[in-house]
């Protein structure tokens, strides 16, 4: 069964501009709708057969923590806690320590002296294994840092496991789970102009054509690729029909979630949650 950790909605709202997608929208949030939208996701993921345990809320002052996918990078029973860039997020990280500590994960510990988050910075919604072709795809240049890469390959001792850095390079898609999608099926969902030329060339040398399903500049806005891919279902944000079309006509069970208070914050369902299985 997959397994997935979820946080607690009760804390979220727009508090802060880190993002394009919160521009003009703090205290503009409906918590009830939110509360609904993440109950409902939650309740679609157990019943295509996954497993979700939910995590408390964070801090009044932490309304992000609901985005756990963002916490940091999962390996067995092994977490290295994301260290954020922006600093209304990097209060987060005490409270994901804690939560990961008691539930028996051992949180790994890198050594950054004397170096800014400006310049050594790592947020988990950058970093999404294909374990089918034991890749590692990083997204650096708007949340995550390139040379944070030798602290994940440090993490992860695993020779097998090669980290491919994939440069992002438009401030709406700021970090990598906003934009690219590996599923289940060894296909790729993704927004090519949001990758620098060099990284869309990598990213076709590893997906074929026929394996490559590139959306619209409007359905990546409404968060298309922060999808959860299980077995043959896609779960995602409300995108257009003809997306839905294509993604029938290759098999793919879509299952559309109203997610709009959540990604008028700049997250999707994949956000929501953190995959551990």
């Amino acid at each position: 069964m997959t397994q997935f950790i979820m946080s607690s909605p009760t804390a979220f709202g727009i508090q802060y501009e880190i993002n394009p997608f919160m521009y003009g929208r703090i205290d503009q949030t409906n918590r009830t709708r939110a509360a609904q939208q993440w109950a409902e996701l939650r309740n679609t993921l157990i019943h295509i057969g996954g497993g979700v345990t939910v995590a408390p809320h964070g801090p009044e002052y932490c309304p992000d923590t609901v985005f756990i996918g963002d916490a940091g990078l999962v390996a067995g029973e092994q977490i290295l806690i994301s260290r954020f860039k922006n600093e209304e997020r990097g209060a987060e990280e005490p409270f994901f320590h804690s939560y990961f500590v008691d539930e028996g994960f051992v949180v790994a510990e890198y050594d950054t002296p004397r170096v800014s988050r400006e310049k050594l910075s790592f947020e988990g919604g950058d970093a999404i294994f294909n374990l089918a072709t034991s890749i590692l795809w990083l997204g650096v240049g708007q949340r995550t840092a390139l040379e944070f890469k030798s602290c994940i390959e440090a993490f992860l001792e695993d020779e097998t496991i090669v980290v491919r850095p994939l440069e992002l390079i438009d401030s709406r898609f700021f970090s990598l789970s906003t934009c690219f999608c590996p599923t289940e099926k060894g296909e790729l969902l993704w927004y090519p102009p949001a990758f620098s030329d060099y990284s869309q060339y990598t990213i076709e040398l590893w997906y074929p054509k026929d394996r490559r399903i590139e959306i619209s500049e409007a359905d990546a806005l409404a968060l298309a690729c922060d999808s959860i891919s299980m077995d043959s279902h896609l779960v995602m944000p409300e995108v257009s029909a003809e997306l839905v079309d294509i993604l029938l006509a290759r098999g793919y069970e879509v299952i559309q979630q109203d997610m709009s208070e959540f990604v008028q914050s700049g997250g999707g369902c994949k956000s929501l949650t953190l995959k551990l299985s």
